[in-house]
């Protein structure tokens, strides 16, 4: 079919509509690539003149933003002496791409608003630049496709499954589930060094005052025989989803998490803001916990970069829960518990790594039995939450994929 040739204002509305403020480069493609471009579009997403965003990370894995690519024989960009961009017809239809051809946000922050284009991070890993920059949401049915979570042994992806695989499996709509349940004292440096980065993220200003929990320090001698540790992790795509729409505003309420949480659950009504009260089945009519959380929402970049070390990369939003009570008084064997949803925007969705970590003084015996056996069922849970959330935040935002 004939591609038609938009205008520059035409352009800058459609990726406005997609993905402004973000940092967006626009390229046109030479003519003769016709082809080669015209199947690229037909997997990558919906035909038409441009190829849907693609996020770009730079050495030290900050979010650089998306890079559309523009058919377009007769349009090139460039910008006038002020700054602005202007159209230049192409004399051959080669492909021309310039440095400067680029729309950004003037505020000098990448498309949230969450993490500075410039500045000190520490430098991600290149092996999960290229990764994330290879996951897409593009050919995932969330109303269709079954997904299935597979168990991996430890919490770094490109050390447990090699990465072409992984990005296959991610990208087909599957899941990854890690799981470990043992004394503090027994975990290797990557557990502890996972744990530490989040174990202590709060809503409160003094969390041992507010909220009756100690702030821990896994890597402390002393503090390590104090306490059994679960620790888990989730991750998979959300296709066709704008992170900027996830917030503790939307994740605290009971609509999202009754149509969210997979099993039995039952949820209270709670006066508190950003909070929830549930109660999950175990063991069917055996065994059931009662779990109040608290949501909280990590936008600043200096909090964002301690999350580097999970994946390697700076995530660009965070949403935690934490465990209050509603007697803040009240001790029992559960010291701890935060769970971090990390978010990575990736061609056409998001890529979300979820991590729990439960700390304990003590596990009883009837229980532990439970969690010892906690693998298969978690990893089918976790591929179920991976379902019901797609369904639920593309009928509630729609799909950016359309």
């Amino acid at each position: 079919c004939a591609l038609p040739i938009f205008t520059l204002s035409q352009i800058i509305q459609m990726a406005a509509a997609q993905i402004m403020p973000a940092l967006v480069t626009l390229q046109s493609v030479d003519m003769t690539e016709r082809g080669k471009f015209k199947k690229q579009l037909t997997t990558r997403g919906r035909a038409g003149s441009f190829i849907a965003p693609q996020p770009q990370y730079d050495e030290y894995g900050n979010y650089t933003g998306n890079t559309v690519t523009i058919y377009n024989k007769d349009l090139n960009l460039s910008r006038n002496r002020r700054g602005a961009p202007t159209t230049s017809p192409s004399e051959n239809g080669a492909a021309f791409s310039p440095a400067n051809t680029s729309i950004h946000d003037r505020s000098g922050l990448s498309h949230s608003g969450l993490l500075p284009t410039s500045g000190p991070s520490s430098k991600a890993d290149p092996k999960m630049v290229e990764f994330f920059q290879r996951l897409s949401g593009a050919s995932i049915d969330a109303f269709k496709h079954k997904a299935t979570a597979k168990v991996i042994p430890d919490w770094s992806l490109h050390t447990s499954q090699p990465m072409e695989k992984a990005i296959e499996h991610l990208n087909r709509g599957d899941a990854y589930f890690h799981f470990l349940c043992r004394p503090l004292t027994s975990c290797n440096q990557e557990d502890l060094t996972v744990f530490q980065s989040f174990v202590n993220v709060s809503n409160f200003e003094d969390e041992l005052r507010d909220n009756n929990c100690p702030v821990v320090d896994v890597f402390d001698e002393e503090q390590k025989p104090m306490y059994q540790v679960i620790g888990v992790k989730a991750v998979y795509i959300l296709p066709g989803v704008d992170y900027r729409n996830i917030s503790k505003t939307i994740m605290s309420t009971q609509e999202y998490n009754k149509a969210c949480q997979p099993g039995d659950c039952k949820f209270f009504e709670v006066d508190t803001p950003f909070t929830f009260r549930q109660t999950k089945g175990v063991v069917k009519y055996i065994y059931s916990i009662t779990v109040q959380f608290l949501v909280g929402e990590i936008n600043d970049a200096a909090t964002l970069e301690q999350f580097t070390s999970i994946e390697g990369i700076r995530p660009s939003k965070v949403i935690f829960l934490e465990r209050t009570k509603r007697n803040v008084s009240k001790t029992d064997s559960t010291a701890k518990v935060r769970s971090v949803l990390l978010y990575y925007p990736v061609e056409q969705g998001v890529f979300v790594s979820h991590h729990t970590v439960v700390l304990s003084t003590s596990i009883p015996g009837a229980v532990a039995k439970i969690v010892n056996n906690f693998g298969s069922q978690g990893a089918a849970e976790s591929a179920e939450t991976a379902d019901l959330t797609r369904r639920f935040l593309l009928k509630h935002f729609g799909d950016t994929r359309k």
